[in-house]
């Protein structure tokens, strides 16, 4: 088992540097940004699937997963919400809002659902029975 979490911490390893990578460089490179949407789009949903796969079937650190599952369907929610309203709020909120829901939000829940895959691997642990 400890195979299947050395490749989870590889994957999200290489593709949350890559995201980092690419959004400081996007700082300063116009339309660069656009590879760290695409780092994010392979990350989020690998991230999703993992925490899913680890709810299920109750693996370690099950009580931060499941919190890692409910806070990313209250997001998703929120974009969903963020997106029908788009039409109606001014300009200025839909900027402060946009880095909140596109950059830091995602961020953060990537972040942690992070730290929880690599105390997984530090565990050497996979199941809780």
């Amino acid at each position: 088992m400890r195979f299947l979490n050395s490749i989870d911490l590889t994957a999200q390893t290489v593709l949350l540097v890559f995201c980092i990578v690419t959004t400081v460089i996007g700082i300063f490179v116009d339309d660069f940004i656009l590879f760290t949407m695409f780092g994010a789009l392979i990350l989020g949903p690998w991230q999703l699937l993992s925490s899913i796969l680890g709810v299920w079937t109750k693996v370690v650190f099950w009580n931060q997963r499941k919190l890692h599952l409910i806070l990313t369907t209250i997001y998703a929610v929120g974009i969903g919400i963020g997106a029908a309203l788009a039409d109606y709020v001014s300009n200025k909120f839909a900027l402060g809002s946009y880095f909140v829901f596109a950059v830091a939000t995602p961020s953060g829940l990537a972040v942690f659902y992070y730290i929880i895959t690599y105390k997984t691997y530090r565990s050497g642990k996979l199941m809780l029975v």
